[in-house]
């Protein structure tokens, strides 16, 4: 008995200590915590980003020369007959996003989810995530049911998340890394003092409505602020850019090259260990760690 005792207690101490690996790994935001492993993703991200950055003004202009919505930083939403019914269920939708608010420290920042926004996002940027590039995250699934069921209607919807701004957050400029997605966000709780709190694409600044969805082209160079002492949510989804042929072609082929790539598989595996971390009562602010 008692060999089989330490055996036992010998598999349940390697269990720990993997799990403490995958927590570090999220609380990190770093990947591997091997050496090794963490050499080779970050050459696999180094060859990516240096491949993107090279080839993307030659197939950004593709993608924008057969765009069926233009070339423009705020593309019109009516061209996209979802919109109007996702607009109408922004009331349950905050009503599921309500409970989430109730401890916004137990919400995850979205550095720690997706390590390459480190160098526009800081702790006052939170995520919770729904869907990522064809994956649906199981705790939003399990939170969120009604907000799914208003997803499931979107045509070429690829990731669908809450962005939870903290007051006095600043996302300096940037840009997104291809024109084969548009961005879109559905106001849900927007502070007051509208001026305050506010997005600029290219030259032009606008401002959330709750209710009302905003649709951007983010490879246009953007920048967001929350000057207020409220915290702003939005429901940001990325849909696939309508494409003419052959523009539809290339398209597709960035999604499959986009979806194989270390950041869409690492910031999967950075959500669903955050959701193993922690559990959430629907009917109460509480999160148990570990649970």
């Amino acid at each position: 008995m008692q060999p089989e005792l330490h055996r036992v207690k010998a598999r349940r101490s390697a269990r720990e200590r993997r799990a403490e690996l995958r927590r570090s790994r999220v609380r990190d935001a770093d990947g591997p915590s091997s050496g090794f492993w963490r050499t080779v993703r970050e050459r696999q991200r180094a060859a990516v980003l240096r491949i993107g950055k090279e080839t993307r003004p030659f197939f950004d202009g593709i993608l924008a020369r057969y765009s069926e919505v233009g070339d423009v930083g705020y593309p019109d939403p009516d061209f996209f007959p979802w919109v109007k019914e996702l607009e109408a269920k922004t009331g349950i939708i905050q009503q599921e996003l309500k409970v989430l608010l109730q401890d916004t420290n137990r919400l995850p920042e979205l550095s720690k989810l997706s390590p390459d926004h480190n160098r526009i996002a800081t702790d006052r940027w939170k995520a919770f995530f729904l869907m990522g590039y064809g994956n649906r995250a199981e705790l939003g699934c399990r939170l969120c049911p009604e907000t799914m069921r208003a997803l499931e209607s979107i045509p070429e919807l690829e990731s669908a998340f809450f962005s939870i701004l903290m007051p006095g957050m600043h996302i300096r400029k940037h840009r997104g890394p291809t024109k084969s997605l548009l961005v879109c966000h559905l106001g849900l709780k927007v502070p007051a003092d509208r001026e305050k709190c506010r997005i600029r694409v290219g030259d032009e600044i606008r401002f959330w409505e709750e209710g009302k969805v905003l649709v951007l082209d983010d490879t246009f160079q953007h920048e967001v602020w929350n000057e207020t002492d409220e915290v702003r949510v939005v429901l940001l989804i990325h849909v696939r850019r309508p494409l003419r042929f052959p523009g539809s072609l290339v398209g597709s082929f960035i999604f499959n090259a986009i979806r194989k790539s270390p950041f869409v598989e690492d910031g999967r595996k950075n959500v669903a260990e955050w959701e193993r971390q922690f559990h959430y009562d629907p009917d109460g602010p509480s999160a148990t760690p570990g649970a």
